[in-house]
């Protein structure tokens, strides 16, 4: 949740009195790529975009649940009657559950309507409006990125050996928008660093090579504590203990089915305050995936790659397609595989 500095008196009245109020919480809808490495500002300022026309303009439409209950949504649209906003009421008494009960409801909203309409709807962000004078009282969104990469200039990446697959996992999932895809890749990565260990091991082994392998990486404890980690996690060791730890929340998203009396949650449904989790949990797990990876690329390129690889000769640049090409087989279905097939 974030918010302005002129909020902070509004916002903490409502923390602090804890009274139940009804609220009104609207999602800012976006079939767009949403922006993943920029401000907090770029954040909220966002512009509704889709492509979604409500022919006759604005209207309120109700979901049903099992137990007879219903929930009102408006659908808003701008001037040119394309959906911007899906809004709906909470009864809470914390601003920060007003906004994590709404994102599950409006997520089951759009998952029956995305159903129907085969439109790649998302929420960008939520507002929560204000109770004093209809203003946006606090955001709920995704933490973007905020990095500025300044790069040197660089001859040349060795070959990439046992980091091909990893490398690529890696990538996937700090570019991929659902913090449930995330968990589910880190744990893939974490299955492939796994195999990248056995593989340099016996590398060094057969190289004989005396570099002991780099450990584990260690978990800063301090850091999990002021991420208001729970203390079991702070006291965990290393990497491996972690992703061991957490394998219940991977269980849980991969497989539709579980049996609730070997696991202690079960399936998991995707459009739950269960988003937040995953989301904090997924992006501890990538942090130290990436620690582990750079641990073991340096000790690979440091002492095992020199001796698999002629000296790599240093190719003029200037080349621009005489000779250094990415060459397409005549045949793809009967060609060797590579790096590339």
């Amino acid at each position: 949740m974030a918010f302005r500095e002129s909020r902070l008196r509004e916002i903490g009245l409502l923390s602090y009195h804890k009274e139940r109020k009804t609220f009104t919480v609207r999602a800012v809808m976006t079939d767009n790529a949403v922006p993943s490495n920029c401000t907090l500002e770029d954040v909220v300022t966002f512009q509704p975009r889709t492509h979604v026309v409500l022919k006759d303009g604005a209207f309120p439409a109700f979901k049903y649940y099992s137990n007879g209950k219903a929930v009102l949504f408006d659908l808003v649209c701008g001037p040119d009657n394309t959906l911007t906003h899906i809004q709906t009421y909470v009864s809470a008494k914390l601003p920060e559950l007003a906004l994590g009960y709404a994102r599950a409801a409006i997520n089951q909203f759009i998952d029956t309507f995305g159903l129907y309409t085969r439109h790649p709807l998302s929420i960008q962000r939520l507002e929560l409006m204000s109770l004093e004078d209809d203003g946006v009282l606090a955001f709920q969104i995704t933490v973007p990125s905020r990095f500025t990469t300044h790069v040197d200039k660089f001859h040349s990446f060795r070959a990439g050996g046992p980091f091909l697959n990893t490398e690529a996992i890696y990538r996937q999932a700090i570019t991929n928008p659902s913090p449930y895809y995330r968990l589910l890749l880190a744990f893939r990565g974490f299955e492939g660093v796994q195999q990248t260990r056995t593989v340099l091991r016996r590398l060094a082994t057969d190289l004989n090579v005396s570099e002991k392998m780099p450990k584990v990486v260690r978990l800063d404890a301090l850091q999990l504590a002021r991420l208001q980690f729970p203390p079991e996690v702070s006291a965990l060791k290393d990497m491996d203990a972690l992703f061991v730890y957490y394998r219940g929340l991977r269980d849980a998203a991969a497989h539709f089915l579980l049996d609730r009396k070997k696991t202690a949650t079960g399936s998991l449904q995707f459009s739950s305050t269960h988003e937040y989790n995953y989301a904090a949990v997924g992006a501890l797990l990538l942090e130290y995936l990436r620690g582990e990876l750079i641990r073991l690329r340096d000790y690979y390129e440091n002492f095992l790659s020199k001796k698999l690889h002629d000296r790599y000769p240093l190719w003029n640049s200037d080349d621009r397609g005489r000779y250094h090409l990415v060459i397409c087989p005549d045949e793809e279905d009967s060609a060797p595989a590579d790096e590339f097939n």
